[in-house]
């Protein structure tokens, strides 16, 4: 009996879309997008549709070569449009948009690497077009309306050239279906379906935060069927995170997450710290020490640590011994001591914004060298927006600066306030050359300040 492989079940999959269209769908428009040699492309777009429906759009590509082509380049990209008052259409926004990994999603092998290739017959790809933009139409909600849209595709194919070029624009309408309370049965039917069937796809993930977001549907999960569908996703663009964020905020204080998470510390599960970072309101002094234990083994948890931490009102600040641990394991993995001048800045400053977090104030000695080092890490001058308040760090001896301040109080913003006030800091806001002079003049004059102040004058 012959192997049905993922290439075959898309390709199934596609031709009962298209015999559920054609049996029951008559509201559906085609539009062909491109056409040369043997390669079509055509994209359906239902004339009505809402969060309820699937494949409303989606595109449909025909290769009548009989044997697979080889994609050699494919994207797309749909804008969203809306009348002005003066009766033309103006940008307000994207729809979908994706690569040949979304158009070709059924030809991802069961080891989960991508083959761009076409087979022959007609394979249909809807998730990506009418899952993504189901999403963000649902972010914003309002009254049943007209939504016009515009489709730039790009698609080059071996030995058939350039099939479609990404720079025309296609152009078509839908209206968008207000949801009714009619509809809650039939959501809740859906959110399940994509908790039970994740799939590795941006899209995915959107319509399943798209659900999520709406306060109704959330609650009728427990904390059981939320960690269930977390344990089914443990790859990226599977929905993880938003159903992390979900748990967090809908059961942080349940026992039996808690429980979960001590569970998975225990084991020296380093994707336990990373799953906390990302669900807000999980937490409990029990995590203390395994997260300080998987905090001095590895260099690459103690971003997300950080992070629970600052959420658990940084517990460093008041605990000596705990900073001192925190700044120790920083060290370990990032000797500060042992750089020199010739050292890459940038790595220097991203040490200083670690030992920065720790809110070790003994570090002071250790920190204090670096204001001497004027090296350059940033321009702001090339950026092309004022940036933000408190300004970055432009030199080592910024970043330097910063940490002391953080370090000293916590409150970088409140010290550059008030230096700001004292000095007499000039706006200049339409000239960044002109502002970033204005502010090395205003750190030169804090590291003057602080420097008096580590000197005791």
């Amino acid at each position: 009996m012959p192997r049905i492989t993922r290439v075959h079940a898309g390709l199934i999959a596609g031709q009962l879309l298209l015999l559920a269209t054609a049996l029951g769908q008559t509201d559906e428009r085609t539009l062909v997008i491109a056409s040369r040699g043997d390669v079509t492309v055509r994209l359906v777009v239902r004339e009505q549709a809402s969060l309820l429906d699937q494949g409303w759009l989606r595109f449909e590509l025909e290769n009548r070569s009989g044997r697979p082509l080889a994609l050699l380049n494919a994207s797309y990209r749909f804008e969203r449009l809306e009348e002005d008052s003066c009766g033309g259409l103006r940008l307000v926004g994207s729809l979908a948009s994706g690569s040949s990994y979304d158009l070709l999603v059924e030809s991802v092998s069961d080891d989960g690497s991508l083959g761009s290739v076409l087979p022959p017959g007609v394979t249909t790809c809807h998730e990506g077009p009418s899952d993504y933009s189901a999403a963000l139409l649902a972010a914003s909600p309002g009254p049943r309306r007209v939504v016009h849209g515009r489709l730039f595709f790009e698609l080059s194919v071996q030995g058939q050239g350039r099939v479609s070029n990404g720079s025309i624009a296609h152009e078509f309408e839908f209206t968008w279906q207000a949801r009714t309370p009619q509809d809650q049965p039939r959501l809740e039917e859906r959110l399940r379906t994509l908790l039970a069937e994740p799939r590795r796809l941006v899209s995915h993930e959107y319509l399943l935060g798209a659900l999520l977001a709406s306060p109704d549907l959330a609650e009728t999960l427990t904390a059981d069927e939320v960690i269930e569908a977390i344990e089914r996703r443990p790859r990226p663009l599977q929905g993880r995170v938003v159903l992390l964020k979900l748990l967090g905020q809908r059961h942080g204080k349940d026992p039996q997450v808690v429980e979960y998470f001590l569970g998975r510390l225990a084991t020296k599960d380093d994707q336990a710290a990373r799953d906390l970072a990302s669900a807000p309101g999980i937490w409990d002094e029990r995590f203390l020490e395994p997260l300080l234990e998987r905090f001095e083994a590895n260099l690459y948890l103690q971003h997300p640590i950080f992070r629970i931490l600052e959420r658990a009102g940084l517990p460093q600040r008041a605990n000596p011994k705990l900073s001192s641990r925190l700044s120790a394991a920083v060290l370990k993995h990032r000797p500060l001591l042992q750089l020199t001048p010739e050292h890459a800045a940038p790595s220097v400053s991203l040490i200083l914004q670690s030992l920065a977090q720790t809110h070790d104030s003994a570090l002071a000695s250790t920190i204090a060298p670096f204001l001497e080092n004027t090296t350059r890490i940033l321009e702001l001058r090339l950026l092309s927006v004022r940036p933000p308040w408190p300004p970055p760090a432009v030199r080592v001896c910024d970043a330097a600066l910063d940490a002391l301040l953080t370090i000293r109080d916590g409150d970088r913003r409140g010290a550059f306030d008030l230096a700001a006030r004292r000095h007499e800091l000039r706006p200049l806001d339409a000239d960044l050359e002109a502002y970033e002079s204005e502010l090395i003049r205003l750190r030169n004059a804090m590291i003057l300040e602080v420097k008096r102040q580590l000197d005791g004058r």
